[in-house]
């Protein structure tokens, strides 16, 4: 599948108890001046996506879809919550800018996907448009999709297993 140029899938995972959408949202609606096509995966515990009848840009939004497949694939870009979906993006090497609401939690894990190279994390969302912006300067082969990028996606994956197995042990 081909990507979409200008394409941006967020995802915040089965519950939103945050309310992360609505303020990547706003943000895109408020700052974001150059138009993007953005599609939303509603998680299945999550309340219903306003968006207003007037938004700038392009937004549609999944309730719940039995698979991600093809909106990873087609996406320029994924702006997802740090958890299975994070892995997801990443099994299909997509540009990925992650965020997360248990930070101390997961301090260990972000730094060492950062080390890697494989995320771009953001812990402000006013610093999206920046995030993506340098992503797609990125030449995809010198970054995410080195020789070696399944590789560190398989040890970045051992590294958390472990990281989590010797957290719970202590």
């Amino acid at each position: 599948i081909k990507k979409i140029k200008n394409s941006i899938l967020i995802i915040a995972g089965a519950n939103d108890h945050h309310q992360s959408i609505t303020k990547i949202i706003n943000i895109f609606e408020k700052k974001i001046k150059k138009k993007y096509n953005l599609i939303i995966i509603q998680g299945p515990y999550s309340k219903d996506i306003q968006i207003d009848k007037n938004a700038s840009h392009g937004w549609k939004v999944v309730k719940a879809p039995s698979s991600i497949e093809k909106y990873l694939s087609s996406s320029e870009i994924v702006i997802t919550r740090y958890g299975v979906s994070f892995f997801e993006a990443l099994s299909y090497k997509c540009k990925i800018i992650f965020f997360t609401n248990n930070f101390r939690k997961e301090k260990d894990n972000i730094k060492y996907i950062i080390k890697n190279n494989l995320a771009i994390y953001v812990n402000n969302f006013d610093k999206i448009e920046e995030k993506m912006n340098y992503l797609k300067k990125l030449r995809s082969e010198n970054y995410f999709f080195s020789a070696d990028h399944n590789k560190k996606i398989l040890l970045t994956f051992n590294q958390i297993i472990f990281n989590n197995y010797t957290q719970k042990k202590v």
